[in-house]
């Protein structure tokens, strides 16, 4: 009974320990304004390399990039691989109150390495624009104009299996011939889709990344390179960017990119899947090409 009765103390102590710290920390209040703040921020930028940093030890800081970039150190380095303008937003909190302090960097170059691979201003630039628009390629002469279908994984180059008429798409899975797929380079690696008609995931916008060369090649059954790596998305999707059952994708491997064409794939059983295994494919041209 006795050690139940200094347990409950000893509980109490505690609790009434732990309420008086919370007290002080919600009566705590920035103690300085926005640009006294912005005084003890300093932010260089050396090539494709941000540092950012504060004096202020008194407060609890939340750093906010405008490419997506987030951290809560004092002091701080991330990458910006894209050339342009940035903001960064530093967020001081005190107690219930909070204080935002806002500083503008330029980043001057596209970093050199990130991008070397020749995909990356196949599939995002187009006539000297850091961005570029694919729709169906309903017209091509590879596959009879045929858009979308399956075929083997790491073994087929296009839909071979079955695949399907613009027609087809539009009135079985609401693909529409309008459908667009934009992927920009323009200060962040975004990605937006105009949909006019029913289809998944409709008109929308996400972010996109690309897994290239070196261990992202991925060979056919017999050897020989059949894809250099994917593009991975977050937020959206392709313009029907189904396999199957309608299972929406976000990662899509690259089986043929040049400056009019793009086939992309994307597998039933995942990455790992055996060569042969089904894949569903999706037939794409630069906007406004013209098959000869």
């Amino acid at each position: 009974m006795k050690k139940n009765i200094l347990y409950i103390l000893t509980l109490v102590t505690v609790m009434f320990s732990a309420c008086d710290a919370i007290e002080d920390r919600q009566s705590m209040a920035p103690a300085k304004s926005a640009s006294e703040l912005e005084q003890t921020i300093s932010v260089t930028v050396e090539g494709n390399t941000v540092n950012c940093s504060t004096t202020n030890k008194d407060l609890i800081v939340f750093w906010e990039a405008s490419n997506g970039w987030t951290g809560s150190d004092l002091e701080n380095t991330f990458d910006a691989p894209l050339k342009g303008d940035y903001t960064l937003t530093a967020t001081f909190f005190g107690g219930d109150e909070r204080v935002e302090v806002t500083k503008n960097f330029t980043i001057a170059a596209d970093d050199p390495e990130f991008f070397a691979h020749p995909y990356w201003a196949l599939i995002a630039q187009d006539g000297g624009e850091r961005q570029k628009t694919w729709v169906w390629a309903d017209d091509n002469d590879y596959a009879g104009g045929n858009v979308w279908g399956n075929g083997g994984w790491r073994a087929s180059r296009k839909g071979e299996w079955w695949t399907v008429t613009m027609d087809w798409f539009a009135e079985n899975k609401g693909a529409s011939p309008m459908d667009k797929l934009t992927f920009s380079m323009d200060g962040q690696l975004n990605f937006n889709t105009e949909m006019p008609g029913t289809g998944q995931p409709g008109t929308g916008s996400g972010a996109w990344i690309m897994a290239l060369g070196g261990e992202n090649i991925l060979d056919d059954a017999d050897g020989a390179e059949w894809s250099q790596g994917s593009v991975k998305l977050t937020g959206h999707s392709i313009p029907c960017g189904i396999i199957g059952s309608d299972v929406i994708q976000y990662e899509f491997w690259i089986v043929k990119l040049t400056e009019d064409e793009m086939i992309l794939c994307a597998p039933e059983g995942g990455a790992g899947a055996d060569p042969w295994s089904g894949a569903w494919f999706f037939h794409y041209k630069r906007e406004g090409y013209v098959y000869p």
